[in-house]
């Protein structure tokens, strides 16, 4: 699933994946995964623009976030990443 959300040129595939790490959060907590998902899902983040995916992968870090799954360090890059949708969603 990380390598699906991370490599994946096709965004359903990347969906699918993302979908699949939230309904089996019992077995990543079980595992203590969170933050390697949080690291894969912010690597995905960094290279996109303002677009369906992104807000879906801000959407899923918000979730994680409200969880306490986030350093300080990912809350700011959330926050900015959040930032730039309402600037985009502001100028469209």
């Amino acid at each position: 699933m990380l390598a699906a959300i991370k490599q994946a040129t096709n965004t359903e595939v990347v969906l699918m994946a993302m979908d699949t790490v939230t309904r089996e959060a019992d077995c990543w907590t079980a595992n203590d995964r969170w933050s390697r998902i949080v690291d894969v899902l912010m690597e995905r983040l960094h290279g996109l623009e303002v677009g369906d995916l992104h807000r879906r992968i801000v959407g899923l870090l918000t979730e994680l976030e409200m969880k306490g799954r986030l350093s300080k360090v990912e809350k700011k890059e959330l926050k900015a990443a959040s930032q730039k949708i309402q600037d985009v969603s502001r100028s469209e």
